[in-house]
Protein backbone atom coordinates (compact mmCIF):
# COMPACT_ATOMS: atom_id res chain seq x y z
CA UNK A 1 0.00 0.00 0.00
CA UNK A 2 1.24 3.49 -0.81
CA UNK A 3 2.13 5.85 2.05
CA UNK A 4 0.35 8.91 0.62
CA UNK A 5 -2.79 9.21 -1.38
CA UNK A 6 -2.20 9.21 -5.12
CA UNK A 7 -5.89 9.55 -5.91
CA UNK A 8 -6.10 13.31 -5.61
CA UNK A 9 -9.17 15.30 -6.60
CA UNK A 10 -6.83 17.87 -8.14
CA UNK A 11 -3.19 17.15 -9.00
CA UNK A 12 -0.56 19.17 -7.20
CA UNK A 13 2.49 20.77 -8.70
CA UNK A 14 5.86 21.61 -7.24
CA UNK A 15 7.09 25.16 -6.81
CA UNK A 16 9.89 26.46 -8.98
CA UNK A 17 13.03 27.97 -7.36
CA UNK A 18 12.10 31.56 -8.20
CA UNK A 19 8.59 31.02 -6.83
CA UNK A 20 10.00 29.73 -3.54
CA UNK A 21 12.29 32.73 -3.22
CA UNK A 22 9.45 35.18 -3.91
CA UNK A 23 7.27 33.35 -1.42
CA UNK A 24 9.90 33.47 1.32
CA UNK A 25 10.42 37.20 0.86
CA UNK A 26 6.68 37.86 1.12
CA UNK A 27 6.28 35.60 4.15
CA UNK A 28 9.06 37.40 6.01
CA UNK A 29 7.70 40.90 5.39
CA UNK A 30 3.92 40.47 5.25
CA UNK A 31 3.04 40.51 8.98
CA UNK A 32 4.43 44.06 9.30
CA UNK A 33 3.61 45.11 5.73
CA UNK A 34 -0.10 44.49 6.37
CA UNK A 35 -0.01 47.60 8.59
CA UNK A 36 1.54 49.66 5.81
CA UNK A 37 -0.88 48.96 2.99
CA UNK A 38 -2.03 52.05 1.14
CA UNK A 39 -5.64 53.19 1.18
CA UNK A 40 -7.32 53.41 -2.22
CA UNK A 41 -10.81 54.47 -3.27
CA UNK A 42 -13.24 51.83 -4.44
CA UNK A 43 -14.21 51.94 -8.09
CA UNK A 44 -17.83 52.05 -9.12
CA UNK A 45 -20.58 54.46 -10.03
CA UNK A 46 -22.81 53.93 -7.00
CA UNK A 47 -20.66 55.54 -4.33
CA UNK A 48 -22.29 56.54 -1.01
CA UNK A 49 -22.76 60.26 -0.52
CA UNK A 50 -20.69 60.15 2.67
CA UNK A 51 -17.08 60.36 1.45
CA UNK A 52 -15.86 59.04 4.81
CA UNK A 53 -17.89 55.87 4.54
CA UNK A 54 -15.89 52.64 4.78
CA UNK A 55 -17.52 51.55 1.51
CA UNK A 56 -15.69 54.27 -0.41
CA UNK A 57 -12.17 53.00 0.27
CA UNK A 58 -10.20 49.81 0.74
CA UNK A 59 -6.66 48.65 1.37
CA UNK A 60 -4.43 48.08 -1.66
CA UNK A 61 -3.33 44.44 -2.06
CA UNK A 62 0.28 43.57 -1.36
CA UNK A 63 2.51 42.37 -4.17
CA UNK A 64 6.22 42.09 -4.90
CA UNK A 65 6.34 45.64 -6.24
CA UNK A 66 4.79 47.20 -3.14
CA UNK A 67 5.67 44.98 -0.19
CA UNK A 68 9.03 46.60 0.63
CA UNK A 69 7.48 50.07 0.86
CA UNK A 70 4.50 48.67 2.76
CA UNK A 71 6.89 47.03 5.23
CA UNK A 72 8.65 50.35 5.89
CA UNK A 73 5.32 52.15 6.32
CA UNK A 74 4.19 49.36 8.64
CA UNK A 75 7.22 49.87 10.87
CA UNK A 76 6.41 53.56 11.09
CA UNK A 77 2.75 52.85 11.85
CA UNK A 78 3.77 50.42 14.62
CA UNK A 79 6.55 52.61 16.03
CA UNK A 80 4.35 53.59 18.97
CA UNK A 81 3.88 49.89 19.80
CA UNK A 82 7.43 48.48 19.77
CA UNK A 83 6.41 45.25 21.48
CA UNK A 84 3.79 44.56 18.82
CA UNK A 85 6.31 45.39 16.08
CA UNK A 86 8.82 42.91 17.53
CA UNK A 87 6.13 40.23 17.75
CA UNK A 88 5.17 40.70 14.10
CA UNK A 89 8.78 40.68 12.96
CA UNK A 90 9.37 37.45 14.88
CA UNK A 91 6.23 36.02 13.30
CA UNK A 92 7.64 36.76 9.85
CA UNK A 93 10.92 35.07 10.76
CA UNK A 94 9.09 32.03 12.11
CA UNK A 95 6.82 31.69 9.06
CA UNK A 96 9.72 32.01 6.64
CA UNK A 97 11.71 29.38 8.51
CA UNK A 98 8.65 27.13 8.78
CA UNK A 99 8.29 27.17 4.98
CA UNK A 100 12.02 26.58 4.54
CA UNK A 101 11.91 23.51 6.77
CA UNK A 102 8.87 22.12 4.95
CA UNK A 103 10.42 22.51 1.52
CA UNK A 104 13.87 21.16 2.49
CA UNK A 105 12.77 18.19 4.59
CA UNK A 106 9.57 16.87 3.03
CA UNK A 107 7.85 16.94 6.41
CA UNK A 108 4.07 17.01 6.34
CA UNK A 109 2.23 19.83 8.07
CA UNK A 110 1.00 17.65 10.92
CA UNK A 111 4.41 16.08 11.39
CA UNK A 112 6.12 19.46 11.66
CA UNK A 113 3.45 20.67 14.09
CA UNK A 114 4.36 17.80 16.43
CA UNK A 115 8.09 18.58 16.69
CA UNK A 116 9.29 19.78 20.10
CA UNK A 117 12.64 21.33 20.94
CA UNK A 118 13.76 18.07 22.50
CA UNK A 119 13.45 16.42 19.08
CA UNK A 120 15.75 18.92 17.35
CA UNK A 121 19.46 18.05 17.41
CA UNK A 122 21.29 21.19 16.36
CA UNK A 123 24.63 20.30 17.98
CA UNK A 124 25.04 17.30 15.69
CA UNK A 125 26.85 17.44 12.36
CA UNK A 126 24.78 17.26 10.31
CA UNK A 127 21.87 18.49 12.40
CA UNK A 128 18.62 16.58 12.35
CA UNK A 129 15.06 16.24 13.65
CA UNK A 130 13.75 13.10 15.31
CA UNK A 131 10.19 12.41 14.20
CA UNK A 132 8.33 10.18 16.66
CA UNK A 133 6.56 7.11 15.31
CA UNK A 134 3.21 8.23 16.69
CA UNK A 135 3.51 11.49 14.77
CA UNK A 136 4.64 10.09 11.41
CA UNK A 137 1.99 9.15 8.90
CA UNK A 138 3.51 5.72 8.28
CA UNK A 139 3.98 5.12 12.02
CA UNK A 140 7.65 4.17 11.70
CA UNK A 141 9.33 7.32 13.03
CA UNK A 142 12.29 8.87 11.23
CA UNK A 143 15.46 10.90 11.54
CA UNK A 144 15.06 13.96 9.30
CA UNK A 145 18.34 15.63 8.22
CA UNK A 146 18.59 19.41 8.10
CA UNK A 147 20.54 21.49 5.63
CA UNK A 148 23.42 23.29 7.32
CA UNK A 149 22.08 26.77 6.53
CA UNK A 150 18.60 25.84 7.76
CA UNK A 151 20.08 24.45 10.98
CA UNK A 152 22.01 27.69 11.47
CA UNK A 153 18.85 29.73 11.01
CA UNK A 154 17.05 27.48 13.49
CA UNK A 155 19.78 28.13 16.06
CA UNK A 156 19.41 31.90 15.65
CA UNK A 157 15.62 31.63 15.70
CA UNK A 158 15.69 29.69 18.98
CA UNK A 159 18.31 32.01 20.44
CA UNK A 160 16.03 34.94 19.66
CA UNK A 161 13.11 33.13 21.29
CA UNK A 162 15.23 32.64 24.39
CA UNK A 163 16.24 36.31 24.45
CA UNK A 164 12.58 37.31 24.16
CA UNK A 165 11.66 34.98 27.02
CA UNK A 166 14.48 36.34 29.15
CA UNK A 167 13.35 39.93 28.54
CA UNK A 168 9.80 39.00 29.46
CA UNK A 169 10.97 37.21 32.60
CA UNK A 170 13.09 40.18 33.62
CA UNK A 171 10.11 42.50 33.17
CA UNK A 172 8.04 40.21 35.39
CA UNK A 173 10.95 39.73 37.83
CA UNK A 174 10.80 35.96 37.38
CA UNK A 175 13.97 34.07 38.29
CA UNK A 176 14.41 30.31 38.39
CA UNK A 177 15.80 28.45 41.40
CA UNK A 178 19.10 27.91 39.59
CA UNK A 179 19.39 31.64 39.05
CA UNK A 180 18.85 31.46 35.30
CA UNK A 181 16.24 33.93 34.21
CA UNK A 182 14.69 31.76 31.49
CA UNK A 183 15.27 28.60 29.50
CA UNK A 184 13.33 27.15 26.61
CA UNK A 185 11.67 23.92 27.77
CA UNK A 186 12.44 20.86 25.66
CA UNK A 187 8.73 20.04 25.44
CA UNK A 188 7.96 23.41 23.81
CA UNK A 189 6.95 23.20 20.17
CA UNK A 190 9.56 24.13 17.57
CA UNK A 191 6.97 26.11 15.56
CA UNK A 192 3.47 27.31 16.17
CA UNK A 193 1.91 25.83 13.04
CA UNK A 194 -1.43 27.63 12.59
CA UNK A 195 -4.48 25.50 11.90
CA UNK A 196 -5.37 27.86 9.04
CA UNK A 197 -1.94 27.58 7.38
CA UNK A 198 -3.66 26.71 4.09
CA UNK A 199 -5.45 30.08 4.05
CA UNK A 200 -2.29 31.91 5.16
CA UNK A 201 -0.29 30.27 2.38
CA UNK A 202 -2.95 31.27 -0.13
CA UNK A 203 -2.59 34.93 0.87
CA UNK A 204 1.21 34.65 0.83
CA UNK A 205 1.13 33.19 -2.67
CA UNK A 206 -1.20 35.92 -3.92
CA UNK A 207 1.24 38.58 -2.72
CA UNK A 208 4.14 36.65 -4.27
CA UNK A 209 2.35 36.41 -7.63
CA UNK A 210 1.94 32.62 -7.49
CA UNK A 211 -1.32 31.21 -8.81
CA UNK A 212 -2.96 28.64 -6.56
CA UNK A 213 -4.19 26.74 -9.62
CA UNK A 214 -2.23 26.87 -12.87
CA UNK A 215 -3.48 26.67 -16.44
CA UNK A 216 -3.26 22.88 -16.34
CA UNK A 217 -5.49 22.60 -13.28
CA UNK A 218 -2.65 21.76 -10.89
CA UNK A 219 -2.79 23.27 -7.42
CA UNK A 220 -0.27 24.56 -4.90
CA UNK A 221 -1.03 24.02 -1.23
CA UNK A 222 0.92 23.19 1.92
CA UNK A 223 1.40 19.56 0.89
CA UNK A 224 2.76 20.76 -2.47
CA UNK A 225 5.93 21.70 -0.57
CA UNK A 226 6.52 17.99 -0.04
CA UNK A 227 6.10 17.52 -3.79
CA UNK A 228 8.61 20.34 -4.29
CA UNK A 229 11.11 18.60 -2.03
CA UNK A 230 10.83 15.38 -4.02
CA UNK A 231 11.18 17.16 -7.36
CA UNK A 232 14.26 19.04 -6.16
CA UNK A 233 15.87 15.77 -5.12
CA UNK A 234 15.26 14.35 -8.58
CA UNK A 235 16.62 17.45 -10.31
CA UNK A 236 19.73 17.29 -8.12
CA UNK A 237 20.49 13.84 -9.52
CA UNK A 238 19.83 11.97 -6.28
CA UNK A 239 19.35 8.26 -6.90
CA UNK A 240 15.78 6.94 -6.69
CA UNK A 241 16.60 4.82 -3.64
CA UNK A 242 18.01 7.79 -1.70
CA UNK A 243 15.06 9.96 -2.77
CA UNK A 244 12.70 7.24 -1.54
CA UNK A 245 14.51 7.19 1.81
CA UNK A 246 14.36 11.00 2.08
CA UNK A 247 10.64 10.97 1.27
CA UNK A 248 10.06 8.06 3.68
CA UNK A 249 8.02 6.11 1.13
CA UNK A 250 7.62 2.35 1.37
CA UNK A 251 6.86 2.15 -2.36
CA UNK A 252 9.30 3.73 -4.80
CA UNK A 253 6.53 4.12 -7.38
CA UNK A 254 5.03 6.83 -5.22
CA UNK A 255 8.34 8.69 -5.10
CA UNK A 256 8.96 8.47 -8.82
CA UNK A 257 5.46 8.80 -10.23
CA UNK A 258 3.38 10.95 -7.88
CA UNK A 259 5.87 13.31 -6.23
CA UNK A 260 8.20 14.13 -9.11
CA UNK A 261 7.00 17.01 -11.28
CA UNK A 262 9.56 17.37 -14.02
CA UNK A 263 8.71 19.64 -16.92
CA UNK A 264 9.77 20.43 -20.45
CA UNK A 265 12.89 22.34 -19.37
CA UNK A 266 14.08 19.34 -17.38
CA UNK A 267 13.82 17.22 -20.51
CA UNK A 268 15.55 19.93 -22.56
CA UNK A 269 18.39 19.98 -20.06
CA UNK A 270 18.75 16.21 -20.29
CA UNK A 271 18.80 16.33 -24.10
CA UNK A 272 21.41 19.08 -24.14
CA UNK A 273 23.65 16.96 -21.89
CA UNK A 274 23.87 14.22 -24.54
CA UNK A 275 27.30 13.70 -26.20
CA UNK A 276 28.06 15.72 -29.32
CA UNK A 277 26.97 14.16 -32.60
CA UNK A 278 28.68 14.68 -35.95
CA UNK A 279 31.22 17.13 -34.58
CA UNK A 280 28.61 19.56 -33.24
CA UNK A 281 29.52 20.59 -29.67
CA UNK A 282 26.94 20.38 -26.92
CA UNK A 283 25.86 23.51 -25.05
CA UNK A 284 27.98 22.39 -22.13
CA UNK A 285 31.06 22.06 -24.32
CA UNK A 286 30.40 25.46 -25.89
CA UNK A 287 30.17 27.06 -22.46
CA UNK A 288 33.40 25.43 -21.38
CA UNK A 289 35.10 26.68 -24.55
CA UNK A 290 34.11 30.25 -23.67
CA UNK A 291 35.22 29.89 -20.08
CA UNK A 292 31.70 29.77 -18.65
CA UNK A 293 31.10 27.30 -15.85
CA UNK A 294 28.22 25.03 -16.97
CA UNK A 295 27.32 24.26 -13.38
CA UNK A 296 26.95 27.93 -12.55
CA UNK A 297 24.92 28.54 -15.70
CA UNK A 298 22.42 25.85 -14.76
CA UNK A 299 21.82 27.03 -11.20
CA UNK A 300 18.59 28.76 -12.16
CA UNK A 301 16.92 25.40 -12.72
CA UNK A 302 18.55 23.45 -9.91
CA UNK A 303 17.60 23.75 -6.26
CA UNK A 304 19.35 21.09 -4.24
CA UNK A 305 19.25 19.27 -0.99
CA UNK A 306 22.33 19.54 1.17
CA UNK A 307 23.00 18.50 4.74
CA UNK A 308 21.70 14.98 4.09
CA UNK A 309 22.75 12.61 6.84
CA UNK A 310 25.35 10.03 5.93
CA UNK A 311 24.20 6.60 4.93
CA UNK A 312 25.48 5.15 8.17
CA UNK A 313 23.38 7.47 10.35
CA UNK A 314 20.31 6.85 8.26
CA UNK A 315 20.92 3.14 8.37
CA UNK A 316 21.20 3.28 12.16
CA UNK A 317 17.80 4.97 12.29
CA UNK A 318 16.27 2.29 10.09
CA UNK A 319 15.33 4.72 7.32
CA UNK A 320 17.23 2.91 4.59
CA UNK A 321 15.97 -0.59 5.29
CA UNK A 322 13.13 -0.43 2.80
CA UNK A 323 15.22 1.02 -0.01
CA UNK A 324 18.59 -0.67 0.62
CA UNK A 325 20.27 2.63 -0.23
CA UNK A 326 23.93 2.45 0.67
CA UNK A 327 25.98 4.95 2.61
CA UNK A 328 28.05 5.46 -0.52
CA UNK A 329 24.95 6.55 -2.42
CA UNK A 330 24.12 9.11 0.24
CA UNK A 331 27.68 10.44 0.30
CA UNK A 332 27.69 10.59 -3.51
CA UNK A 333 24.48 12.61 -3.37
CA UNK A 334 26.06 14.96 -0.84
CA UNK A 335 29.19 15.40 -2.92
CA UNK A 336 27.18 16.18 -6.03
CA UNK A 337 25.53 19.10 -4.24
CA UNK A 338 28.71 20.80 -3.09
CA UNK A 339 28.75 23.67 -5.56
CA UNK A 340 25.07 24.51 -5.54
CA UNK A 341 23.14 26.51 -3.00
CA UNK A 342 19.51 26.67 -2.02
CA UNK A 343 17.90 29.98 -3.02
CA UNK A 344 21.26 31.23 -4.25
CA UNK A 345 21.21 35.04 -4.24
CA UNK A 346 22.98 35.19 -7.60
CA UNK A 347 20.25 33.14 -9.19
CA UNK A 348 16.97 34.54 -8.01
CA UNK A 349 17.81 38.08 -6.96
CA UNK A 350 16.42 37.57 -3.47
CA UNK A 351 18.82 38.31 -0.69
CA UNK A 352 17.75 36.38 2.42
CA UNK A 353 18.12 37.82 5.86
CA UNK A 354 21.50 37.55 7.53
CA UNK A 355 21.58 35.14 10.44
CA UNK A 356 24.41 34.78 12.89
CA UNK A 357 25.22 31.53 14.63
CA UNK A 358 23.05 31.08 17.69
CA UNK A 359 24.07 29.45 20.96
CA UNK A 360 20.98 27.39 21.66
CA UNK A 361 21.45 23.70 22.39
CA UNK A 362 18.55 21.31 22.03
CA UNK A 363 19.32 19.70 25.39
CA UNK A 364 18.43 22.90 27.26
Amino acid sequence: MLDDTSNQKRPRRSLEPDEISRLLKVVRLRPVAEFGRETVRNDGDNQPSDSLSRATWTKAPLNLATIDQAYERGKIALSQSPKRLRELERLGIERELLYRVLVTTGLRKGELASITLGQVYLDESPSWIELASQDEKAGRGASIPLRDNVAEQLREYLADRLRALQSESEALNVVSIAGTIARLPIDALLFTVPTNLVAILRRDMAAAGIAKIDERGRTVDVHAMRHTFSTMLHRAGVSPSVAQAAMRHSDIRLTMNTYNHLGLMDVVGAIESLPSIGGMPTNSESLQATGTDPVESSLTSMVTLAGVKTGQKLANSGNLDATKASGRECEKALNSLGKQGFFDERVNGFEPSTYSLGSYHSTN
